[in-house]
């Protein structure tokens, strides 16, 4: 960063960044079509940069006073210079910063340890419902869909309170996990291929810092999605590969052995230097805990099932968490059916947003080349379901 400035009384009348150009191909542009070597050098170097990252840890002094601790191995003079130049500052979670929610927390941070940032998540949803909750439902869906028992629970404010009311309870709970590995740590957690510039089959450069934060790593560091894979590893192609006359089971092949091998060396790299971040990513239920973290942000808007879910799979999996220790959340058989039904309607939504991945984002972003596309799309969309609505009250089509 070469400049900036926050305050819109200056001689450009607006608040800008003035940052360094970044060098190389955006990796979003070539990713798919890189080699495998050469994916495999750039899953590496993302993992020694995190690895540095994670390397600055945070003490938890009061918040005047937070510096950044180093380990030992970097030399004092670095130690001394960071400690006096920075200072850990308000999260940059954009929740907290949501017009309507700052009037409902008491602060964006730093926070002295997990629990008190879990709990302030909870309490700053809680205190958003009592204020806000009721004047966005009645105008969001309309009075015949909102009837179902589904969509009918979904805009009533309790039913979310009660799920926050939950994450408060666990939030100790859910601590006791992750003691081994809670201390705040520097991480980036946008590390998509539009965030990542190449040159040469390396990482040249990293944008989007505004993203970086001090963070209990356990609750947030994971691995970076385009490298994440969940399906069977497979690190070599079998001995009958060249007598496979199906191209298909070929190509399904070919791409797990390449997903498998490109997590296989970027997990092998942080190994390497950061063991309890790989122990961290490989733990019972650390995924759950990472949809958590996701889900709880905003209920009103992303849904209750993801949330209900992921507390419900905590309580029924708690020995994982914190062994010999009693759940302190329980959720009945009637909320347990709730959820399930709750979940197709959910899925439904979703289907619908894959159908659109890869040309509109989950908040409407699209990119130039394909506004027209989308356009389309969303028309086809709409014609779609004025003939479902048609059919469903009996209107003549020629009357629309």
């Amino acid at each position: 960063m070469l400049a900036w400035d926050a305050d819109a009384n200056n001689p450009v009348e607006s608040e800008y960044i003035v940052m360094e150009e970044a060098q190389g191909t955006q990796l979003a542009e070539v990713w798919d079509d890189a080699s495998i070597d050469d994916k495999i050098s750039i899953a590496e170097d993302l993992a020694r940069l995190q690895s540095q990252m994670i390397c600055v840890t945070f003490s938890s002094a009061p918040p005047a006073s937070v510096t950044a601790e180093v380990i030992s191995h970097v030399p004092e003079h670095v130690i001394q210079d960071i400690s006096s130049r920075f200072v850990v500052g308000p999260v940059v979670s954009e929740a907290f910063w949501d017009p309507e929610r700052t009037q409902a927390v008491t602060g964006q941070g730093p926070w002295l340890n997990p629990e008190s940032y879990l709990k302030s998540i909870a309490e700053r949803e809680l205190a958003w419902l009592v204020k806000h909750a009721k004047s966005h439902s009645s105008n969001s869906i309309s009075a015949e869909v909102s009837a179902t028992p589904t969509v009918s629970r979904h805009r009533q404010p309790q039913q979310h309170a009660v799920l926050y009311e939950r994450l408060l309870k666990i939030s100790p709970f859910l601590v006791e996990y992750g003691k081994s590995n809670g201390q705040s740590c520097l991480w980036h957690w946008d590390m998509r291929p539009a965030n990542i510039f190449v040159e040469d089959g390396r990482i040249s450069s990293i944008i989007d810092w505004q993203d970086v934060w001090a963070c209990p790593l356990f609750l947030h560091a994971r691995i970076p999605g385009m490298i994440f894979y969940t399906g069977e590893k497979m690190l070599k192609l079998p001995s009958n590969f060249k007598d496979i006359g199906d191209e298909e089971e070929r190509q399904a092949l070919l791409t797990k052995v390449e997903k498998s091998l490109i997590q296989h060396f970027y997990i092998q790299e942080m190994y390497g230097t950061n063991p309890d971040m790989v122990e961290t990513w490989t733990a019972e239920q650390s995924g759950t805990i990472e949809h958590l973290m996701t889900y709880s942000e905003n209920s009103w808007r992303t849904g209750l099932p993801p949330f209900r879910q992921c507390l419900i799979t905590l309580w029924r999996h708690s020995d994982q968490i914190a062994p010999n220790t009693e759940c302190p959340i329980h959720f009945t058989d009637k909320e347990l059916h709730e959820n399930i039904e709750d979940g197709k309607l959910w899925n439904a939504n979703q289907d619908f947003w894959s159908e659109l991945d890869g040309v509109v984002s989950h908040d409407g972003w699209v990119t130039l080349e394909d506004y027209e596309k989308a356009i389309e799309m969303f028309q086809a969309y709409r014609e779609e379901g004025l003939k479902t609505l048609q059919v469903k009250k009996g209107v003549p089509s020629k009357s629309r």
